[in-house]
């Protein structure tokens, strides 16, 4: 065993608290870097929600309805990656999702190329900035 704290150390200018780790046995703190190891690794085990046919069905229902995939995926307390898997197995084909309608897009560059600025356009079609500069981004 090496020894740490041999005739070069200089205890007597360490404050009390610090000798008392510093001196403590080797096995000691060998055995309690363990148990931190072992606490640091361990992993919450994984929780699996599976929709009944019966849900599929209410799922399909409610989307079809216009309930958006974050929506529907809060209420049926899985993620959005799983509703969507859901609704593709069931055979239906996904909306584009799109915050604007064509319309509003067409207005929306006829606005900028007048000068119009993205905060002036996100204020008046009640989207955020991003909304607005993604569209914009989308049609040059």
């Amino acid at each position: 065993m090496v020894d740490l704290l041999g005739r070069y150390s200089n205890l007597e200018n360490l404050p009390e608290s610090s000798r008392c780790v510093l001196i403590k046995p080797l096995s000691v703190a060998i055995d309690e870097s363990r148990a931190f190891e072992q606490i640091q690794t361990r992993r919450r085990k994984q929780y699996q929600r599976r929709l009944s046919p019966a849900e599929v069905e209410q799922l399909v229902t409610a989307y079809q309805s216009g309930q958006s995939t974050y929506r529907l995926a809060t209420l049926f307390q899985i993620r959005r990656e799983t509703v969507v898997r859901n609704l593709q197995r069931a055979g239906v084909t996904l909306r584009e999702a799109r915050k604007l309608s064509r319309e509003q897009a067409a207005e929306i560059r006829s606005r900028h190329t007048l000068g119009a600025s993205v905060a002036e356009m996100s204020q008046w079609f009640d989207v955020s900035q991003d909304t607005i500069r993604r569209e914009l981004r989308r049609q040059t």
